[in-house]
């Protein structure tokens, strides 16, 4: 389906572009989600209410994460990245504040993986994708070469930058810096 901004300024859509696949995909997952549609020309998708903190709060906050903490978050994160993989869906936005921490009593900590927004749904079968082959999506500090060079995404993208946002929990800065986006999208890349 396409989007397009109307005059009110909410999101209308129109069939084609494969979002109503990629919600139908969602909604047969693991991940809580309730239900998924459409309703006067806006698509919707009604997931569980997460509370917890984003892993860049927990960052940010506690500077510096034990490795044993951020090993077991990490292998959560990897879990539910792998399954989208299995449905052949990339997430593209791997990133701290992509991932929601919950703490239960009872359970102690767990990593959900939120946004899949920038979800490049791939149709295995016929080896067809929904984005647009050459687009630039996600976020500097972990983007993978190939998603940085606007080459075709694949899983091995998010495998990236899980390690990208591994190593920043670790150390407390994330593996590349510079002045700018670009600079931080080039050190990828060098």
């Amino acid at each position: 389906m396409r989007l397009a901004a109307v005059d009110d300024g909410r999101l209308r859509y129109s069939p084609g572009d494969g979002l109503e696949a990629r919600g139908h995909k969602v909604t047969r997952t693991r991940w809580p989600s309730f239900d998924f549609g459409s309703s006067q020309g806006l698509m919707y998708l009604v997931m569980e209410y997460v509370d917890g903190r984003d892993l860049g709060q927990v960052i940010r906050d506690a500077g510096k994460l034990d490795f044993a903490r951020v090993a077991r978050l990490t292998a959560q994160v990897c879990g539910s990245v792998a399954e989208a993989h299995r449905l052949g869906i990339v997430h593209r936005d791997i990133k701290p504040e992509n991932i929601m921490i919950v703490t239960r009593p009872d359970q102690g900590e767990s990593a959900k993986v939120l946004d899949f927004g920038l979800a490049k749904l791939r149709d295995t079968q016929a080896g067809n994708t929904v984005t647009r082959a050459g687009a630039i999506v996600g976020t500097p500090y972990y983007m993978s070469p190939e998603q940085i060079r606007g080459e075709d995404v694949d899983p091995r993208g998010d495998v990236y930058a899980i390690g990208a946002m591994m190593y920043k929990a670790v150390t407390g800065a994330p593996p590349f810096v510079a002045a700018t986006p670009m600079g931080v999208l080039t050190k990828h890349l060098t």
